[in-house]
This record gives structure tokens, sequence and C-alpha cells, in this order.
């Protein structure tokens, strides 16, 4: 989390339901599951392709998304 360290913050009593302006997280366990799952798919991005270039998408393989979508589920999923 060293690189994204400022860019994953903590929700504060006065955010809308999809604002986080509090101060950044300094742990991975500090995060919450949607946060880790963000995390994890940048990690796992990196270790497969290297670092990215902006407006490129390469798609993770299913298996791995999969994975990682069971093992930090959404508490409250959302109707999209």
């Amino acid at each position: 989390m060293s690189r994204s360290k400022n860019r994953v913050k903590t929700k504060l009593p006065s955010d809308g339901p999809s604002e986080y302006n509090g101060p950044p997280v300094k742990t991975f366990d500090e995060c919450n599951s949607i946060q880790k799952r963000l995390v994890i798919y940048h990690k796992l991005y990196q270790w497969l392709y290297g670092l990215g270039r902006k407006g490129v998408r390469i798609p993770l393989p299913s298996c791995c998304v999969l994975r990682i979508q069971c093992a930090y589920s959404d508490p409250s999923p959302r109707n999209v």
C-alpha cells in the first residue's frame, strides 16, 4: 500500500454514500471490503502486467477476480 497509501481514505460521519474524506488508512486491515478488493486488484495487475498506462484497460483473469470477490464480498450489495 505504499504507492496508494494517500488515495485510500476513511469515511467521516459527515460523508455521503460514496464519499471518503477522512484521513488516509495506514494498514490493509483498516480498509473496508470494497477498498481491500480495489487494493488487491491493483496489486494483482502490477504483478501480472507491471505498471499500466492511463486509459489502457486489460482485464484480469476471471478466476482471480472471482476468488477476490468471494474473499472480500460486499456486506451490503447495491442494485446496479
